[in-house]
This record gives structure tokens, C-alpha cells and sequence, in this order.
């Protein structure tokens, strides 16, 4: 079986991970997707059988693989039995690509998305419809799933024994030449994941930037489970798009360089240590390793939905001018229950008063109506009155209603939890 060398993050060592041979399709195409492909095809392992939605980048893709064939639809993928896994990129028609994940996501096909593919609810429909199937979603972007983060990890749980000592702030500062709202929270999307990886769960997002054109100079600040907070601006660049990522500590700071190209660099306690690098970092085995279930360096889908859940709040953050909780649910499907017997309790009650007050209407009416001997009759003990049955008719329906909350056991039956399945 053929192997793959990778540096360990938080050792001198390497480690060897088995890679396995694996058949690839592609359906549409973008930047991160072509830097896959072209790492797993440089893999003699690996291959890419056929393509789908490429436009006029299939000259791009026969670049890397020459004798890739073209299909038609997407929705053939269902039937062929020799195909791994689909490497699926993001899409200019958004609604297209989400009715062709969902099929490919019931249909229980091993799946890599280039983040970001689709908004926060679509996601974690998708994580609904996944924990149901067989399927498996890995999510990519550059990046995600690097070792660098790791060691940042390890220096700041170091505390005071680490280089630079506790560290008391962490910027991101990524450095884009265009600034558009449509480029800046995409971007912000695939960082947020390294980002959690240093301070924790994301439970806060607060987002500021300039009255006319907030995303210009966006700045997010976030708020992570483990107490401490971090910084994400973007920043003009005459280049391409590329990031700098510092940690400021008591007694000197950690700087890690993200280049467009190349590896990654980490500068420690201004250069009292050797730089490191990680030149032969491959981000396609470790995808392979995910596929087959061995590892989740990049992360499960639903840690994918919190970042998109956090870059859609972004929008919100900067229209009320506050910090936006983000709570971490972990059973979609138990929520929606509990949403949709909430608002069936409420609907109860409100039939019950309505009812209430048409009986007493009803009977305000038939008063003046009744004759005087009815009416001196009306509280003798041996008048036929309604049997105490009936007249506890309210009670019911409240029965029934605390009676379905009984279901509550069966939509948690047989479901596992997001943490369970990264």
C-alpha cells in the first residue's frame, strides 16, 4: 500500500499515514477545487474518472487530467458503482448546485464541498439529511485542516511555559485586493474554522466597518468558548489574497504567515527560534484519510455549518451594531420538534379561549331568552345539567397536547449527535 509522509504539528517527526486508491468525479469547478485535483492527480494512487458542469475550464482540468470524460448529468453519478467519491465545487447558479447536493447527500455518495457552497440553512438541512443516509461530507477550503493551526494551539494551551508566554491577543489579518461583500465573507467563512481551533467554540460575533462600505475594511471580532477573543480584519492587497495570523503574548509574539503559494511559515518570539515550515504538508492525503473515515483534521460538516452559520451573522452584526450569540444546538431534528410544539401549544390555547368565549357569547345570548319558570328552575338540584364529563371538555385537548410530547423520545431514538460523527 502506498504511503504519504506528513510533518507531525506538535513534533520534529514525521508520521506515515496510509493512502488509499481512489477514483474521483468532479462536478463544477473553482480554484480550490482545481488545487485538489491537482494534488491528487499528481498521486499516482488517485484518479479523476469523469467531470460534470465545468463550462469552459475543461481545458483547465484535462491540464491535470488528460484522460478525464465529460458526462452529462450530474444525477448519474447515483449509478456508478466506481466512482469513490465527488469533489463538488461552488457554482454561479447557487439553487442548482443545492438541488444536486441534496440528491447526491441522499443518495449516500462520499462527498468533498468547497466551502462556501451554500448559506446556513441549506447546510444544515443538508447535515439532516446526511445523519439519515450513509453519506459522507468533508469540507475544503485552503487551509483547513493545516498543522500550523495546531502548533498555535499548542503555544497557547502552553500558557506561561510557551516561548512568548499567555497569550493575551490573536489577529487574523487577511489581505484581499478585492474587498466586495461577495468575496470578503466567503473568505471569512474558510477562516473561521482555524480560527475556532485557537480560542474555541465561536459563541459570539460582533462585526464593525465603515458607514459607507462596512466590508471594506471589515473587522469581526469573536468570541470563543474558551474565554479568549480574536481579531479578523481584512486588509488592502496590491496581490493575490493572503493572510497573516499573530499571537501577542507576555513576553513576545508568534507570527504565522499564510502565503498565496508555498509553505506556511511560523516565526516565534521575534526570531529567537528557528522558523519553521511545512513544505511538504499535502491537504489531499489528509482529505483521503477523511473519505475512508481514519481522520477529521478538516473538520465534520456540521463544524462546517457553524462557520457559515457565523459569516451569515456578520450581516446582522453590523445592521443592529452588537454582538450576535451563536448558540451550538446539537439535534437539529429535536429542535424542529420542540419549535413546532411550541407553536402547537400555542395554537391550543388560543382555540381553547376562542371556544371559551362562543360558548359564553352563546349562552349571554340564551339567557334573556328563557322563561321565568327556566330560569328560577335553572339552579335546582334535580335539573338535567351537562354530565361533569363534558364540561371538562378543555381538559382534553390539553391531554393530547402533553400526550404528544411522548414523540420527543421517539425523534431522539436512533439519531447520533454531530460531535459523534466528526
Amino acid at each position: 500500500m502506498p504511503w504519504l509522509t506528513a510533518p507531525s504539528a506538535i513534533s520534529p517527526f514525521l508520521v506515515l499515514y496510509p493512502i488509499a486508491s481512489m477514483k474521483f468525479a468532479l462536478l463544477g469547478v473553482d480554484h480550490d477545487a482545481l488545487e485538489l485535483i491537482g494534488q491528487l492527480c499528481r498521486a499516482r494512487e488517485h484518479e479523476l474518472r469523469v467531470v460534470y458542469d465545468v463550462g469552459d475550464q475543461l481545458e483547465d482540468v484535462r491540464d491535470l487530467a488528460p484522460r478525464v470524460e465529460v458526462g452529462d448529468a450530474p444525477e448519474a453519478l447515483l449509478a456508478r458503482q466506481e466512482i469513490d467519491a465527488v469533489i463538488v465545487a461552488n457554482s454561479s447558479d447557487q439553487d442548482a448546485r443545492e438541488r444536486q447536493l441534496r440528491i447526491l447527500v441522499q443518495g449516500g455518495l462520499r462527498l468533498v464541498v468547497m466551502l462556501p457552497m451554500c448559506d446556513s440553512l441549506t447546510a444544515y438541512e443538508l447535515e439532516m439529511i446526511r445523519s439519515e443516509t450513509s453519506s459522507i461530507i468533508v469540507p475544503y477550503s485552503s487551509g483547513r485542516g493545516h498543522p500550523a493551526i495546531e502548533h498555535l494551539a499548542e503555544i497557547i494551551r502552553a500558557s506561561d511555559q510557551s516561548p512568548i508566554g499567555v497569550v493575551e491577543q490573536i489577529v487574523f489579518e487577511r489581505h484581499m485586493a478585492d474587498r466586495k461583500r461577495e468575496f470578503v465573507i466567503p473568505q471569512l467563512c474558510r477562516d473561521t474554522h482555524m480560527l475556532a481551533l485557537l480560542i474555541g467554540d465561536i459563541e459570539g460575533v460582533s462585526a464593525t466597518g465603515d458607514r459607507d462600505d462596512p466590508y471594506k475594511n471589515l473587522s469581526v471580532v469573536l468570541n470563543g468558548s474558551s474565554g479568549m477573543t480574536t481579531r479578523w480584519n481584512v486588509v488592502p492587497s496590491g496581490g493575490a489574497i493572503h493572510g497573516t495570523i499573530v499571537l501577542y503574548g507576555e513576553n513576545g509574539k508568534a507570527t504565522l504567515e499564510i502565503p498565496v503559494d508555498g509553505p506556511w511559515r511560523l516565526e516565534v518570539a521575534h526570531g529567537e527560534r528557528p522558523v519553521q515550515s511545512w513544505p511538504s504538508w499535502n491537504p489531499a492525503g489528509l482529505v483521503v484519510k477523511e473519505l475512508d473515515g481514519q481522520s477529521a483534521g478538516m473538520g465534520s460538516w456540521f463544524e462546517a455549518c457553524r462557520d457559515l452559520e457565523i459569516a451569515d451573522n456578520v450581516a446582522t452584526s453590523l445592521r443592529r451594531k452588537r454582538t450576535i450569540e451563536i448558540r451550538r444546538e446539537g439535534n437539529p431534528e429535536e429542535n424542529t420538534f420542540k419549535g413546532i410544539m411550541s407553536a402547537g401549544g400555542c395554537v391550543l390555547l388560543l382555540l381553547c379561549l376562542l371556544v371559551t368565549l362562543v360558548l359564553a357569547v352563546v349562552e349571554g345570548f340564551r339567557m334573556p331568552l328563557l322563561s321565568p319558570e327556566e330560569l328560577s328552575s335553572a339552579g335546582e338540584p334535580d335539573k338535567p345539567r351537562w354530565h361533569i364529563l363534558i364540561r371538562l371538555w378543555p381538559v382534553y385537548p390539553m391531554l393530547a397536547f402533553l400526550a404528544l410530547q411522548a414523540l420527543l423520545i421517539v425523534a431522539k431514538s436512533g439519531q447520533k449527535s454531530p460531535e459523534d460523527d466528526s
